[in-house]
């Protein structure tokens, strides 16, 4: 009998150092394959992500090459490149409705401010993420949604390239950024409420930026606004003399 218990607890044991081996070596792609497929649902265009380090025994880690590209309709590929990203969870709350985040620390981020007639894509990208922010999440009475609350965040040594058409972009620094209690005040957020604080906050961040920038950037962005109406002016003119011709084929 005593070699019974000795031998189920062996066993045992054995079954349990496979599962944390397991989450050791798969935790890291399971986050990247994450990154990749939700990510996307939130901002409407390609995110990809390099690299995630993160440990299931500590909860801490990093993930690296964070990339949120474009919406369709603009010109530069990428809208944000978050450079070096460092995460703390609370593992004790990873088995409640509610996930706390000790900090989110975003070192050195690289975002592509590119501005159109009417909007520019941080705004674009905001108002996708709004937006399914506001979609109630797929509901599963087997698993209920998780919520997450963010004891701490901050952007740290970002810098800002500002593009207009075909000149080359003009870098702009941008201020550090923290966030402190994201959903403590509905006791958790949904994911996409919580990015929806974050990406808000930084967009914000940078339209100050852009707009307090020097006399170069702000003459840049007002000769691109001018250029922009002239096109869209020659463009309605354009389709209108094609308008003509067309009917004149036809007769009057």
């Amino acid at each position: 009998m005593k070699k019974f218990l000795l031998w189920f607890f062996g066993l045992g044991l054995l079954a349990v150092i496979g599962v944390l081996a397991f989450l050791w070596f798969n935790l890291n792609g399971l986050v990247k394959s994450g990154v990749e497929t939700v990510g996307p649902k939130f901002t409407g265009a390609p995110v990809t992500l390099g690299s995630a380090s993160l440990s299931p025994f500590s909860g801490g880690g990093s993930l690296s090459g964070l990339v949120v590209a474009n919406p369709p309709g603009f010109n530069q590929p990428n809208a944000l490149n978050l450079g070096k990203i460092d995460v703390s969870v609370d593992l004790k709350s990873l088995s409640g409705d509610t996930i706390i985040v000790n900090h989110i620390r975003i070192e050195q981020p690289e975002i592509t401010y590119e501005r159109r007639l009417t909007t520019d894509n941080l705004a674009a990208l905001l108002a996708n993420i709004q937006k399914a922010a506001g979609e109630p999440a797929p509901s599963d009475p087997n698993q209920p949604a998780k919520k997450v609350i963010i004891r701490e965040l901050t952007v740290t040594g970002g810098k800002i390239r500002v593009a207009i058409g075909s000149l080359p972009a003009i870098p702009v620094p941008l201020a550090d950024i923290t966030l402190k209690n994201i959903g403590e005040d509905k006791k958790g957020a949904s994911p996409a409420e919580a990015v929806s604080q974050i990406f808000g906050s930084i967009t914000k961040g940078v339209t100050s930026a852009v707009s307090s920038a020097g006399p170069e950037v702000q003459k840049a962005l007002s000769g691109a606004t001018e250029a922009l109406k002239n096109v869209g002016g020659a463009a309605v003119d354009g389709v209108k003399n094609v308008g003509d011709k067309v009917k004149g084929l036809f007769g009057k």
